[in-house]
């Protein structure tokens, strides 16, 4: 029998979990029998197949940033004009625990990238480079990677559109032809920036996600919109948060980030100084708390974030995870005490990892901190990714600058 589904049409959460009932403060969800109820036969069949008939089925949905990756791609173009110092600061702990791609805009940014790691000691001998001419905001207009059950691993294109910006769009290509990967292209306007997945099925977003297809003249419903992430990105569940008003960016990672399968870590504002952000995420907060993730209850913990400055989403959430290293940013007009309590939280949580803070004043001008300008590579492509690269030596690996 089709499994039918009773939805509140104002819902925030969509799953495809086949367990009998979720109950959250401003919606519910029932999965079971179609009598009564409103059916989404179609739609929903396609999810909980969760694949493509011509290319088999997802059996892993994107991993966690926590988790082990084979390699992070790191944008570097408009980084080493911003701010080189950063650029040390964030490859000297990253070459020692994963492999790193380097984006730059050609040879002259290559051979300066170098000089100036070589200079402040760091091997830049174990760092590919690949020329893009693209920003350094990486997470948002890469592809993401699912496995289907045939054990295939595919890219994902969600569509990219930010004004000024039409390089961008050859990153997905490019890397699924580097490593020799099938592409599938998802007909949702998605900027990675806005996609948290736990590893375990669960991904959150913001109604951002919305508003941003709509501009583009695709006028989903928040059921539609968390469907097709089940439906191509193999999610069980989508949480779709409210995004942080009034602020620059509107993705979840400037407020949001799983530490664990099941724990996430979201931020809190002082509603003495900023009450209408300190009610966005305590909504959130309380939201999340209330999600079960395979069986178990997701742990919520809060970490303070500092009021907004116009062009400063001062966010500590917008990490990058390495295999065991996790860098926070800093700022340095952020009282000391607020980044004390910060990187304690994250000690606490992560006990086994080593914490390290970046200094991101001259980024977070730009709109974003350190996962902005990264992305994994997850460890299913180690191999692949190994027998690609096998001798670095400041390898270029991909060439797309037309020169």
């Amino acid at each position: 029998m089709p499994i039918g589904i009773d939805i509140d049409l104002s819902l925030s959460v969509y799953t495809s979990s086949f367990c009998a009932e979720n109950k959250f403060p401003y919606y519910r969800l029932y999965l079971g029998s179609t009598e009564g109820g409103l059916c989404r036969e179609v739609r929903l069949q396609g999810v909980l197949r969760m694949g493509w008939n011509d290319h088999g089925h997802v059996s892993a949905s994107p991993p966690g940033d926590f988790e082990e990756h084979a390699a992070l791609i790191v944008g570097m173009t408009e980084m080493l004009a911003l701010s080189a110092p950063t650029v040390y600061q964030l490859m000297r702990p990253l070459v020692d625990r994963i492999a790193i791609v380097a984006i730059v805009q050609g040879e002259e940014q290559r051979r300066q990238a170098i000089t100036l790691l070589t200079d402040w000691g760091v091997p830049a001998g174990s760092i590919f480079f690949a020329f893009m001419p693209v920003g350094c905001w990486v997470r948002d207009f890469a592809p993401s990677f699912v496995r289907c059950f045939d054990g295939t691993v595919v890219t994902l294109e969600a569509e990219y559109r930010f004004e000024g910006r039409t390089n961008e769009c050859v990153v997905p290509a490019a890397l699924a032809s580097l490593l020799r990967l099938p592409r599938r292209k998802v007909p949702l306007v998605l900027e990675g920036g806005n996609l948290l997945s736990n590893g375990w099925g669960l991904a959150l977003t913001t109604s951002a996600l919305l508003e941003c297809n709509r501009l583009n003249g695709r006028h989903y419903t928040p059921e539609q919109a968390m469907g097709l992430l089940m439906e191509h990105y193999g999610f069980e569940q989508v949480a779709m948060l409210e995004p942080l008003i009034g602020y620059r960016t509107l993705h979840v990672d400037m407020f949001a980030t799983f530490v664990g399968h099941d724990s996430v870590v979201v931020a809190a504002c002082d509603p003495r100084v900023d009450p209408p952000s300190a009610g966005v995420l305590d909504r959130n907060a309380q939201r999340l708390g209330q999600i079960r993730t395979r069986g178990r209850a997701l742990k919520v913990t809060r970490i303070p974030m500092p009021a907004y400055v116009p062009g400063r989403c001062r966010t500590y959430t917008n990490v990058i995870y390495a295999n065991g290293l996790l860098l926070v940013p800093h700022y340095p007009d952020v009282d000391a005490g607020i980044e004390r309590e910060v990187l304690a939280t994250y000690r606490a949580l992560l006990p086994d990892w080593k914490i390290q803070s970046v200094d991101c004043d001259a980024l977070i001008t730009g709109g974003g901190a350190l996962r902005c300008c990264s992305a994994h590579v997850p460890m299913w492509l180690a191999d692949r990714f190994r027998d690609t690269c096998e001798s670095p030596d400041n390898s270029l690996l991909l060439d797309c600058s037309g020169k």
